[in-house]
């Protein structure tokens, strides 16, 4: 049986200095840093063929899509939401392009798939960066066709409005990099999200249904490969104070680990490169208290807390985005498992319990671009772990490659 609420108090175990926390600290309203260049990684490539529209599929309703030249325009849109829906599947990206709106709205469709395979009149879902030329100003918001609706809208509250010109042509920016999407709208900062839902899919772009005509160019792309959680590292039990050293009996590891009060386990060999996100399925007794630490060997790391017992954080440093949407896709395990959410990119980490945002901090491991363990420790109650799933990236093949 579980306690009804929990409460996650995160704690950074080696206390910044007064100008150090100056450097992480975000204020909840103030907007989202342009992300810093990914070295190497900005090459990009033009996203529709040479010529024509080979590779891509009109699907939904009956709007057109014409080529002319560089232009992509869409036109004549009826009473129905019409896409113009690549034919492969895209993972990680970077896309960047320009739109301008001659009447109505639009957007840009990404990670998406047809509600009944096949069925070209079926209906697209999936995420959808917004274009939208109306007072309330929401372009770059996050939208989730078909499914669950608005993600992340601009909120008056907590968002400077967009940069979007109804009468110019407006440049976009879309990050999709493992759970992580992010978006710029004329080199401002709009939606960060960390959803779960889909890694992977077409992307596509829209008519929509009523009065709409709208152009697009310079759509160009980096591909960064495709994200997956796979299950491959195990946990290893040890107690207190035991040495790290790898005996054949914790190599072998196992499906589960059952840790009681004051016993820990340890998830090694976690390679932090610019991200690591990390989905652990566990189920705890009531009033259990659960430790996670994330370190590189041998020195101190950050460490939160799960349990009802501990009063929240109030942290200065407390980060206001990413928005994480109630699911946020995350794997209904039922028996009483629940599954936990660590994500950390480029020193932000989120952590999600059963789909509710917990927490959210900056400034975490900052550097790190190496090894990193997680150990879990009990420190009330009990707890068993299930076999941990780790973001892992996997080559993306391009067809007749």
């Amino acid at each position: 049986m579980f306690p009804e609420s929990l409460i996650i108090v995160f704690m950074i175990l080696v206390p910044p200095s007064a100008t150090e926390q100056e450097d992480v600290t975000e204020d909840r309203n103030t907007t989202l840093e342009h992300p810093a260049p990914r070295s190497g990684l900005d090459e990009f490539t033009e996203l529709l063929p040479a010529e024509g529209l080979d590779g891509w599929t009109t699907v939904g309703g009956q709007a057109r899509f014409v080529r002319e030249g560089d232009l992509l325009r869409g036109l004549d849109s009826g009473s129905r939401n019409t896409f113009l829906m690549s034919d492969r599947s895209f993972g990680d990206f970077i896309l960047e392009g320009e739109v301008k709106i001659e009447s109505g709205n639009s957007g840009w469709q990404i990670r998406s798939h047809l509600s009944e395979a096949g069925d070209l009149k079926s209906r697209l879902r999936g995420y959808q960066i917004e274009v939208d030329p109306s007072e309330r100003g929401w372009s770059g918001g996050l939208y989730d066709e078909g499914r669950r609706g608005w993600i992340h809208p601009l909120s008056a509250e907590t968002d400077t409005p967009s940069a979007f010109d109804p009468a110019a042509w407006n440049h976009y920016r879309i990050e999709a990099i493992g759970p992580r999407i992010r978006s710029w709208v004329n080199g401002k900062a709009c939606a960060d999200v960390v959803d779960l839902a889909e890694l992977s899919g077409s992307i596509a772009f829209q008519v929509h249904s009523g009065d709409c005509r709208v152009q697009w160019r310079g759509l160009v792309i980096t591909e960064l490969g495709a994200s997956r959680y796979t299950d491959m590292r195990l946990w290893e039990e040890r107690a207190p104070g035991e040495s790290n050293a790898v005996t054949p009996e914790r190599a072998a590891g196992a499906t589960k680990v059952n840790l009681s009060e004051g016993e820990q386990a340890r998830l090694r060999s976690l390679d932090v490169s610019e991200s690591l996100s990390i989905r652990i399925p566990y189920r705890i007794s009531e009033g259990t208290v659960l430790r996670f630490t994330m370190a590189v060997p041998g020195e101190n790391g950050t460490a939160f807390m799960i349990g009802d017992s501990e009063p929240a954080d109030e942290s200065s440093n407390l980060s206001r985005l990413p928005v994480v949407t109630p699911g946020a896709g995350m794997t209904g395990l039922g028996d009483d498992w629940r599954e936990l959410l660590l994500d950390l990119d480029s020193s932000r980490l989120v952590v999600v319990d059963e789909g509710l945002l917990q927490t959210r901090r900056s400034g975490v491991l900052e550097g790190c671009l190496g090894e990193v363990d997680l150990t879990v420790s009990c420190v009330q109650g009990s707890v068993v772990l299930g076999r941990p799933g780790v973001l892992e990236k996997v080559r993306t093949v391009k067809e007749g490659s």
